[in-house]
């Protein structure tokens, strides 16, 4: 069993009644077992934290998709995490539901109830068999192909595993089961060479339409292929929020000021405003002027007008 994990298998460890582990692989569970636990008085203990993050959980993390709060556990087995593990969930008192430890290449999970009910009632509950099936998913390393990518993610085509995620095609009927050399077709029908080996892979899909990536100078029978669309988050056409488009269009109130910084400010306004009362003055006092000059010309007009002419014979 040490070499299947470590060789990047994964181990389901249901720590119920019945449950051995064997001394000399107690270092591959994620803590050290402890007695068996009763949650009899009441109503029984309960799930108390889930680890949304975590992918066997993050498909319950939305509203209306799976609700763990209704399931009773009325027994449990004691685990005390070591080694920094992972704990996926808790019981309502803190004690541990489930851990999780990596060990070499694979992974191991430490439920430390029962799958049936004979221990607790989860089996009875909806979100039981959704639950099952995401911890077998996990431990066998198994991923569903993307059915499209979006423009600007990138993808690992050195990856065995990233290449069995983002593509339908089996990489034997693909021809890239080697890990050699690749070449990929854009969509807009460049050619980009990509060298094998660790850092070589890295392709970055910045164009719409179907990536094709193969061996250099074949053409296998069924291609490997990636769908990649555009963005479609600018163009939503769902109504948004008055509140929310009128706090993205008005600047933030203003906080009253006080303090130092303040009266400073306060200062420089006085200043600024002396400094506009005499300009108010001096733009008065040219006004006057202006005003005289002009009565005064208006005057020395008069004056010449009214001289007689003298005529000399």
């Amino acid at each position: 069993m040490r070499d299947f994990v470590e060789g990047g298998g994964g181990v389901l460890g249901v720590l119920g009644a019945a449950a051995t582990w064997p001394t000399s692989g107690a270092d591959l569970l994620p803590g050290s077992l402890g007695p068996v636990e009763d949650r009899e008085e009441g109503r029984g203990g309960r799930l108390g934290f889930l680890e949304y993050g975590h992918p066997v959980f993050e498909a319950f993390a939305g509203p209306r998709s799976g609700d763990f709060s209704g399931a009773r556990f009325f027994r449990a087995r004691g685990l005390t995490p070591t080694d920094s593990p992972i704990v996926t969930a808790r019981f309502d008192d803190g004690s541990v539901a489930m851990a999780e430890a990596t060990r070499g290449r694979g992974t191991v999970i430490a439920w430390t109830s029962t799958l049936d009910v004979y221990w607790n009632d989860l089996a009875l509950q909806p979100v039981f068999l959704p639950f099952v099936h995401r911890v077998a998913e996990y431990l066998s390393g198994r991923a569903e192909p993307f059915q499209w990518f979006t423009t600007g993610q990138v993808v690992d085509l050195a990856s065995p595993d990233a290449l069995e995620t983002a593509g339908l095609a089996s990489l034997e009927a693909a021809g890239l089961a080697d890990g050699g050399e690749r070449v990929v077709l854009t969509p807009s029908a460049t050619t980009l060479p990509l060298a094998s080996g660790d850092g070589g892979g890295f392709l970055t899909l910045e164009e719409r339409g179907f990536y094709v990536v193969r061996p250099p100078g074949t053409d296998p029978e069924r291609p490997f292929v990636m769908a990649v669309n555009v963005d479609l988050t600018e163009s939503s056409r769902a109504d948004l929020d008055p509140q929310e488009l009128l706090s993205q269009i008005t600047a933030p109130a203003a906080e009253t000021a006080t303090g130092p910084e303040f009266e400073a400010l306060e200062l420089r306004r006085e200043d600024q405003e002396r400094r506009q009362s005499l300009w108010r003055y001096l733009l008065i006092g040219a006004f006057g002027l202006f005003l005289l000059e002009t009565a005064l010309s208006n005057w020395v007009s008069r004056r010449g007008s009214g001289t007689r002419s003298v005529a000399i014979g």
